[in-house]
């Protein structure tokens, strides 16, 4: 099902198991109030999110009740983004949905798994697609970005537009399309286990992860 206004979450049937699929938008507040109502109408027996294995143990960290002393790093990319961000809506880091994910797993006693790469991998798949030349060009038109800004008119047509800039060659869209196809593969292993995943998708993400779940499960049969 499509949601209003251009949010996206589906319900997607593999085998056994019901996976409720949202594309969120990490640093908007509103997220993680999104997350909690998903969670409470679905009632998932695992929790899956979008990010490294490495970010969910410093997520919990940073959503720990002594977290005082524990920095949630942004880049000065990342900072320029949630300043746009801003323009939609009340901003929080480190972001409202995955803290929100964290803690429903503490509260509820379901398990936490992280979809995406982990550092390692993602290094290699980025060594891999990415020459030193093109790293060079994305920088100069990331730079190019932050002196035009962008002309979105909602949270959700922002953070595609952002993508589609930081992402605009081809080099870096491969390396994108891997974290999609990796994401989906992990999904496809928890639901040989979990009868009910809620997971949360990176919303630029959404679109390819669930594009490979469909082949995935075409496969399968």
């Amino acid at each position: 099902m499509s949601s209003p206004a251009g949010r996206k979450e589906e319900t997607v049937v593999m085998g056994a198991s019901t996976l409720r699929l949202l594309g969120t938008i990490h640093g908007l507040k509103r997220e993680g109030q999104r997350v909690r109502a998903a969670f409470e109408e679905f009632g998932p027996d695992c929790l899956a999110v979008g990010i490294p294995r490495e970010d969910v143990e410093t997520l919990g960290a940073c959503s720990a009740e002594k977290s005082g002393d524990v920095e949630f790093e942004t880049s000065e990319e990342q900072d320029y983004f949630f300043d746009c961000l801003a323009t939609f809506g009340e901003v929080r880091v480190p972001p409202p949905d995955l803290v929100a994910a964290y803690l429903l797993s503490r509260e509820k006693g379901v398990p936490l798994e992280a979809l995406d790469m982990d550092d390692d991998r993602y290094a290699q798949v980025f060594t891999d697609h990415v020459s030193l030349l093109g790293l060079l060009r994305v920088s100069r038109k990331n730079r190019r970005v932050q002196k035009r800004g962008l002309a979105a008119d909602s949270p959700e047509a922002f953070v595609l537009e952002w993508d589609s800039k930081v992402n605009a060659t081809k080099q870096f869209r491969a390396v994108e399309a891997e974290r999609e196809r990796h994401m989906a593969h992990r999904l496809f292993e928890l639901a040989q286990r979990y009868p009910r995943i809620l997971a949360l998708l990176p919303y630029p993400r959404y679109d390819g992860v669930l594009s490979h779940l469909g082949a995935l499960k075409k496969h399968k049969k």
